[in-house]
């Protein structure tokens, strides 16, 4: 029987397939940092151009079977990881695992809906250093705009026929707007509710900042993430800190999306 270090299996393996999928769009060609141990999986990994923050956090108890004896920090080829995954479909499960007498590769086992069927790949683990990276709590970004996950998608592929580089942002209390403009025409899309707001919510500030088309459109799968029958986003806005995109993997945990606007990576740069 074979030993395992760490070894995981859940029965959502689409979510997982989706997530690799993401994180091959936003980690072209990048070694993806993953942290595992006792208390679940997470990642902390920043896209080459230092734009975009993603964090990912999968707790123990949401896994069917889950088992980690030591604890590992290990890079995986983010490329590499979704062709892996890619053929996963619907109700299939997969498990991840390190075999004792193979630390060098992580485990991937695909089961089928069937049961009679299982395939597994290995991947090579690269060396890497776990990022400490601090990023808004929630008490600085305040509370979010939620809108369905699938409103999102749609507002996305609907600004992105525009053809513009970037997409300006606006947004107060209950609504944020998105809007994309070129020489011919515009397209304005709103989420949330700016119908019933009170004097105080109607004179605040309106949050502006601009970000490019690439950046947003990149993550669309995020919208696939949470398989859920409420399957929403959380906006969080603070013209002081990275636009925040919050959603559910399935109900194996959680990912945080930060993204810096135009603005912001500017002002870095000076």
């Amino acid at each position: 029987m074979q030993s395992y270090l760490f070894y995981c299996l859940t029965h959502e393996g689409y979510s997982i397939k989706i997530l690799s999928e993401l994180l091959e769009h936003c980690l072209k060609q990048q070694t993806a940092c993953f942290e595992i141990n006792e208390n679940g999986i997470k990642l902390r990994s920043v896209d080459s151009n230092g734009k975009l923050l993603i964090i990912i956090d999968l707790k123990v108890e949401n896994f069917k079977k889950y088992k980690c004896s030591k604890n590992f920090v290990i890079g995986i080829d983010t490329t590499h990881f979704y062709k892996i995954l890619k053929s996963i479909r619907k109700k299939e499960s997969i498990s991840l695992f390190i075999e004792k007498d193979n630390e060098t590769k992580l485990g991937l086992s695909t089961i089928y809906k069937s049961m009679t069927k299982k395939t597994t790949s290995y991947i090579t683990i690269q060396n890497v250093e776990n990022l400490e990276i601090s990023q808004g709590s929630d008490e600085e970004y305040g509370f979010p705009i939620i809108c369905a996950s699938s409103d999102y998608q749609k507002m996305c592929k609907e600004l992105s026929i525009i053809g513009t580089k970037n997409i300006k942002i606006k947004s107060k209390f209950k609504y944020i707007k998105f809007i994309a403009n070129n020489e011919i025409f515009s397209r304005e899309v709103k989420l949330g509710d700016d119908d019933y707001m009170s004097d105080d919510e109607e004179s605040a500030k309106e949050y502006v900042a601009n970000f490019e088309t690439s950046q947003l459109t990149s993550l669309m799968k995020i919208a696939s993430l949470n398989t859920t029958l409420t399957s929403n986003i959380q906006i969080y806005l603070d013209i002081d800190l990275p636009l925040r995109l919050k959603s559910n993997i399935g109900n194996l945990g959680t990912i945080n999306l930060y993204i810096k606007s135009i603005e912001q990576t500017n002002s870095n740069m000076e």
